[in-house]
């Protein structure tokens, strides 16, 4: 067992003897300055902007000439680190090393720390940005308001650093570089595994509301290119004609800190991308602002405009009181006519994505309003039917869900395992062989 020494400095504690600390100014050079009347405006470099910047490497850098990036954006040479500090890229871990970039030049966002490095090894420094004792430090010391906290260049040059001597460095970040890719290709496999098992759960849906449960029935021509072959005695409804009152827009109101004699506040952000409802982050809306709004057993909601347009969610009642928020629209059905778990089970067809597909070509903007779904054409089987395949359907996919859950949870174990590894490797506590 090696033997620690005292760092001076609390919040680290002990380190191994031959470690030392130092101020980041004092091994790096944060933001360094570069004379860009040295470089032709004519050079290739490469643009990469901060969503591109992906734990650890780049995607799809912009190839274009200096002079179009030169006065407006941060540059960085082959080997600078680049870290995010703004609000959430910094805690979601954009951060990488550059590397292969056009003419060894390139060019971020301003939102972005260039870290050179002075007689350290970039790699070690790379994954000490990434341990949790520095992401909870820079975290902490955030400032500014609307959503846009930074970390201050000022907390950069002044945190105390903790690093063994440049041997060492270089041994530990070969050891991580090793260790970390070996869990990233589990996580990939895994997450490979887990789409697969979400395009099964889809197909089945799929096949269930267009085809039906016998494979044996007669089919007709639905007519409807995104719905194909439809079995015999199945008609396509038009979604405006199964509810018993026009689609309603969420409340136009802001939400407050939730408490629970007050009716949830769900907003489109509240839907994780499995349709459910998440428990964090909750807010909640005053009663008489509800009131229009509250939500009954077998409502769907479904979201009408940005990134998640199209998601949909069943409202039951064991979710509690609840009203929903302008970017989504409710439905209520007629149980005479279609079932909600029918209809909620075609939401997550192929064929009602083929549907938004199709809006989205005829539109400029990623928006379906209720216009539009009141529109949506489905296949529509007798009641009787409608009940057997939504019992199907709520088994298989609870089956399916279970499977991927549990891929999820290994998922989980996975990313904890990697970031011990590089805590405990980066502070001393785990020792790396030479």
């Amino acid at each position: 067992m090696r033997k620690m020494k005292d760092s001076g400095i609390a919040w680290i504690g002990e380190i191994p003897e031959g470690w030392e600390t130092k101020r980041l100014k004092f091994i790096c050079t944060i933001n360094p300055m570069v004379n860009i009347d040295d470089i032709n405006p004519e050079t290739e470099v490469s643009f990469l902007p901060m969503e591109n910047i992906k734990y650890g490497y780049f995607v799809n850098t912009i190839i274009k000439n200096f002079s179009e990036y030169c006065s407006s954006y941060n540059i960085f040479n082959d080997g600078d680190i680049l870290l995010a500090k703004v609000t959430p890229c910094f805690e979601n871990g954009n951060i990488a090393i550059a590397n292969n970039l056009k003419n060894c030049i390139g060019f971020g966002t301003s939102e972005i720390f260039v870290v050179r490095v002075n007689n350290i090894d970039n790699k070690f420094l790379f994954y000490y940005f990434r341990n949790e004792l520095f992401r909870q430090r820079a975290i902490a010391t955030m400032s500014g308001t609307g959503g846009l906290k930074r970390i201050s260049p000022q907390f950069m040059r002044d945190e105390n650093v903790l690093f063994p001597p440049l041997p060492e460095q270089h041994r530990i970040a070969s050891y991580l570089n090793a260790k970390c890719a070996e869990i990233d290709r589990n996580m990939e496999l895994v997450r490979q595994s887990m789409d697969k098992l979400k395009a099964y759960r889809m197909s089945v849906i799929t096949e269930a509301v267009t085809k039906g449960l016998d494979p044996d029935v007669p089919m007709q021509d639905s007519g409807v290119p995104w719905i194909g072959e439809i079995p015999d005695g199945w008609e396509c409804l038009r979604l405006k004609f199964t509810l018993t009152q026009s689609l309603q827009y969420g409340a136009n109101a802001a939400g407050s800190a939730y408490e629970e004699n007050l009716p949830r506040y769900i907003r489109i952000t509240d839907i994780d991308e499995n349709g459910n409802l998440k428990s964090d982050n909750k807010q909640s809306l005053q009663t008489d602002e509800a009131a229009d709004y509250l939500l009954e057993d077998g409502d769907v909601l479904l979201a009408r405009s940005g990134a998640t347009v199209g998601k949909s969610f069943l409202y039951k009642k064991e979710y509690g009181l609840a009203a929903f928020a302008g970017y989504l629209i409710r439905a209520k059905f007629n149980s005479n006519i279609l079932l909600y778990r029918y209809f909620y089970h075609i939401t997550q067809s192929y064929s009602y994505f083929e549907w938004k597909n199709y809006i989205f070509v005829q539109a400029t903007i990623q928006n379906i309003g209720a216009d539009k779904y009141s529109n949506f054409q489905l296949p529509l089987p007798p009641l009787a039917e409608q009940h057997r395949i939504a019992s199907y359907l709520d088994a298989k996919c609870a089956e399916i869900d279970a499977i991927i859950a549990q891929k999820q949870a290994l998922l989980d174990k996975l990313a904890a395992y990697k970031k011990s590894l590089i805590f405990e490797c980066v502070t001393g506590k785990r020792e790396v062989a030479a």
